[in-house]
């Protein structure tokens, strides 16, 4: 479908569509990694039933994701009209003088005659937008009636016998893409609801952990909002937490993906590097300020997050943001336990299925294992914690002093996490493993051949500090646990592709008195390749 629209009656046309076409954004609902669900309604103006929206006003809707509806809807398509006018122009130079004077008297002289001829501009013919090649050439008529024809470069000068116009226009012709949506009835106005997935609004979850004393701490998130895409007002927000599954959030829905659609998006650009840490798109982009906007104010907000499947969503009402604004609003502030922990994740070990004999499994004592004094937390607020950075600040003795600056992970009601404030030189962990048994009678798993060797690790953990601290440490084991003389927590155990040997995730949990050295081993078995 192809047709040609007036300039004087397609300008008015789209201006007054899109300042009065009736549609509002009843809700936005924004996730992390950079995309958000729009849900727009209202009335439009239509003209004989048709709304038309131009390619400037186009959704960025994903594949997939953009529904219209309304009770007499007929049919939505999109294609490429044709867009003519006129383009005003500012003469500067001699050629350009004659084009907006036709009619007028003038004395003009050109290259090849040194005399000043009188007469009248009768034409001018220009080239167009749509091919400037064309060659440009005036119709001069003389004062004693002769008619010359002047290519435009030839003429050196020109006197007007009263002021000249300055201004001149050449026609263009434009494509333009549009989306037409018609009715069943031809009334002026039609009820529409659109709703549509997209990219460009954004959100990034920041914590401020506040240690009270030696057991309570306020948490409180914020989220920090970017808006690349269209003015907000007055609208109601969804802050959502999870891991939703957009299977084509990354292609432009057809409908509006003509050849020259370029996505407003960039998905590998390297400003998403830190954003990806906490499942969020990171948009940098100059602060814009519209001093007419009006701000959401909620630093006081608590809002009540409601579990929809397996998102959760946080509303928040009457939510207002310019187009490149950028806002900080709160979500929820809860009072929370924490406990002082010291925590070390010792060296993992390698599965030994990979060397040729057990002489190659090398066994030393191992000094860099890195202590970190860390916060644990159990989510006992009605929230879960989704993951974003988090500010820990004391005020125990002064307000708001530093203390460090982690990661928080996302968390479960009811779950457990840890927060790490700093590492710790005062409390040092080694491990020194060593075969004690060698089993050299071959086993055949995976139809490869394997023999079986018993290890024991000796941990020591040495306190400098003056006061007594609870320790917790974690080592992946890959092999067979044996026995251990400090109870282990088994955390996780998954197997490896054609390997005897499982990995164990493993946990010792004790408290090591002020400076105390405390020892302990365990043993575990391990299959090596013959």
């Amino acid at each position: 479908m192809k047709s040609t629209i007036a300039f004087l009656t397609f300008m008015p046309f789209w201006a007054s569509l899109f300042a009065q076409n009736g549609l509002r954004t009843k809700s936005i609902s924004v996730f992390k990694d950079g995309t958000s669900f729009v849900i727009k309604e209202g009335t439009v103006k239509t003209t004989n039933g048709t709304l038309r929206i131009s390619e400037e006003n186009f959704p960025q809707a994903k594949f997939g994701s953009f529904w219209i509806a309304s009770p007499d809807l007929r049919n939505v398509i999109s294609f490429t009209d044709t867009l003519r006018g006129d383009k005003t122009l500012n003469s500067t130079t001699v050629q350009e003088m004659i084009k907006p004077n036709k009619g007028k008297k003038v004395q003009l002289k050109y290259i090849g005659d040194p005399s000043l001829l009188e007469g009248t501009i009768e034409d001018v013919f220009s080239q167009t937008a749509e091919n400037l090649s064309v060659g440009e050439a005036l119709l001069f008529q003389t004062k004693d009636s002769k008619w010359l024809t002047i290519p435009f470069n030839q003429v050196e000068r020109v006197i007007f016998n009263e002021r000249p116009a300055v201004m001149y226009k050449i026609p263009y012709k434009n494509p333009i893409q549009v989306l037409e949506i018609a009715f069943n009835n031809p009334k002026p106005e039609q009820n529409l609801d659109m709703m549509y997935l997209q990219h460009g609004i954004s959100w990034s979850p920041f914590y401020l952990l506040e240690l009270q004393n030696d057991n309570d701490a306020k948490l409180t998130l914020r989220a920090e909002v970017v808006n690349n895409t269209e003015s907000i007002d007055n609208t109601d927000l969804n802050f959502v937490v999870g891991v939703p599954n957009f299977k084509f959030a990354n292609s432009l829905s057809k409908l509006f993906d003509f050849v020259r659609a370029t996505p407003r998006y960039n998905e590998n650009s390297m400003s998403n590097r830190f954003s990806q840490n906490v499942s969020n798109v990171y948009i940098s982009n100059e602060y814009v300020r519209d001093l007419e906007a009006s701000p959401t104010e909620n630093f006081d907000n608590q809002l009540e997050g409601k579990s929809v499947e397996d998102l959760y969503f946080y509303p928040l009402k009457n939510f207002s943001l310019p187009k490149n604004g950028r806002g900080h609003y709160q979500l929820f502030s809860h009072d929370i336990k924490y406990e002082d922990v010291y925590e070390c994740n010792l060296e993992s070990t390698n599965d030994a299925t990979h060397y040729n004999n057990g002489s190659d499994y090398n066994f030393s004592a191992k000094n860099q294992n890195s202590v970190f004094h860390s916060l644990k937390i159990k989510n006992t607020t009605p929230n879960p914690f989704t993951a974003g950075a988090v500010m820990i600040v004391s005020n125990k003795q002064l307000r708001n002093q530093p203390l460090g600056q982690d990661q928080m992970n996302f968390t479960s009601k009811n779950a457990t996490t840890y927060v790490k404030i700093t590492q710790s030189a005062d409390i040092r962990a080694k491990q020194s493993e060593k075969i004690i048994e060698r089993d050299n009678k071959d086993e055949v798993l995976f139809g490869r051949n394997y023999y079986k060797i018993k290890i024991e690790n000796k941990v020591t953990i040495n306190n400098f500090k003056s006061k007594k601290v609870k320790f917790e440490l974690h080592r992946m084991i890959a092999g067979v646990l044996r026995d251990s003389e400090i109870k282990w927590q088994l955390g996780e155990q998954n197997g490896t592709d054609y390997s005897p040997n499982i990995n164990n995730q493993v946990c010792w949990e004790f408290e090591v008195s002020a400076g105390q050295e405390k020892t302990f081993t365990y043993r575990y078995d391990v299959y090596v390749k013959r």
